[in-house]
């Protein structure tokens, strides 16, 4: 019986680079990455792989999306962020709709709106970070955060906002090293089976202007 053999950790952060959006030929690699990241979460609201990866095509990219790709064009990470957009709902079901159909699309939008929560005016939220397996604990979900954090300064923004699960303690630690702030916490009640979680902690990080 033979057994992969784990990818060796990469090299520092001086081995990749941030950019806007993710290249073209790592695109499903990035649909997948967000999958493997939370299918434990999205496996019942979204049903099978097939359907969700439907479904996160359509919606990832309409998405503002940023990407960490090594020196040989590896993709080691992609995070997702939004600001305020009145509009939003009507966006999201729309791609429920062509994925599920209408009736489905209804069901599995009122499951998701218990995750999917909007920012205010004056806000950018971060809805996901996913570091691949082989790059995690070299800076790469740092990175990706300080690029938005740049973008969201540039564009004005007084706080970026992110969601965190409760018991997921080491990403709360980082993002209280990197001066976000617990704001307040969510629950999602007896849904709790389905998403595999309770609660979640709203976390904030003001941004001052320069």
């Amino acid at each position: 019986m033979s057994h992969s053999t784990p990818r060796p950790p990469l090299s520092p952060i001086k081995d990749f680079k941030i950019q806007d959006g993710v290249p073209s030929e790592n695109m499903d690699s990035a649909y997948l990455l967000f999958w493997k990241t939370f299918a434990r979460k999205l496996k019942i609201p979204l049903g099978s792989q097939e359907k969700a990866m439907d479904f996160l095509r359509r919606s990832i990219s309409s998405r503002s999306i940023v990407s960490a790709t090594s020196r040989s064009g590896q993709l080691l990470g992609v995070a997702t962020y939004k600001g305020y957009n009145p509009n939003a709902l009507n966006e999201e079901l729309k791609h429920l709709f062509a994925t599920y159909g209408k009736i489905g699309g209804i069901l599995r939008g009122i499951l998701l709106s218990q995750l999917d929560h909007q920012p205010k005016a004056g806000q950018m939220m971060v809805e996901s970070i996913c570091v691949d397996e082989s790059a995690r604990s070299q800076g790469v979900g740092r990175s990706l955060l300080g690029y938005i954090k740049e973008q969201a300064l540039r564009q004005g923004v007084e706080m970026v906002i992110l969601d965190v699960i409760k018991k997921n303690e080491r990403a709360h630690r980082l993002y209280a090293r990197l001066g976000y702030r617990d704001l307040k916490r969510h629950s999602v009640g007896i849904l709790a089976p389905i998403f595999g979680f309770k609660d979640s902690i709203r976390m904030g990080l003001r941004l001052q202007p320069q």
